[in-house]
């Protein structure tokens, strides 16, 4: 786990009414069950947000969904798009580590009004 010293790590998840109670029962359980390690003593908290307002959980879809296109696809059969931001992602680990808000908004300025209407509709 990367959290270093007394830091904690808290889950965040999309909110999700019909899968959180089973969400939360299986944390539950397994931050129950290691307990007694060190490393996992540094599971905090389970939360549920709003996917438009925590950036975070749509970096984590993308990335998600560029892993498993490449995992069903290959890159050949991943498009172009896709492709390119599959190789950006995956070999920038350490990127992800600062995207937060500030880093999407510097991201979102480049674009045009109306780019960034049509992708606050999604």
């Amino acid at each position: 786990m990367a959290a270093k010293g007394d830091a904690i790590v808290n889950f965040v998840f999309d909110q999700n009414k019909q899968e959180a109670p089973y969400a939360l029962q299986v944390f539950k359980e397994y931050r129950n069950a290691v307990e007694s390690d060190i490393v996992w003593s540094k599971l905090g908290s389970v939360i549920f947000a709003d996917h438009r307002k925590e950036p975070g959980l749509q970096a984590a879809d993308l990335i998600t969904h560029l892993w498993y296109s490449f995992l069903q696809n290959g890159t050949v059969g991943m498009g172009r798009e896709r492709n390119t931001v599959f190789q950006h992602i995956k070999k920038r680990r350490d990127g992800m580590r600062v995207a937060d808000q500030g880093y999407f908004d510097a991201g979102l300025a480049r674009l045009t009004p109306k780019q960034r209407a049509q992708m606050s509709e999604l």
